[in-house]
């Protein structure tokens, strides 16, 4: 496990927490489903799914940066 050492760190480690309960984890009162595919959102993220994520926003962000 990664200490937080500093704010921003543990703001990190919260977000991820965060992302992962509300995109990726299956709920069982939402009979198996994301809260995100309850509301609709398709993600469109296949195989891992977690991993699938982390890359699309590498992705989105390396395309959002301004030079």
């Amino acid at each position: 496990m990664r200490g937080m050492d500093h704010d921003e760190t543990a703001q990190i480690q919260a977000d991820g927490i965060r992302i992962n309960y509300n995109f990726i984890r299956p709920h069982m009162g939402l009979d198996g489903k994301t809260p995100a595919q309850v509301a609709g959102l398709d993600l469109q993220l296949e195989g891992i799914r977690w991993k699938a994520l982390i890359a699309r926003a590498i992705k989105n962000r390396s395309e959002s940066k301004v030079f």
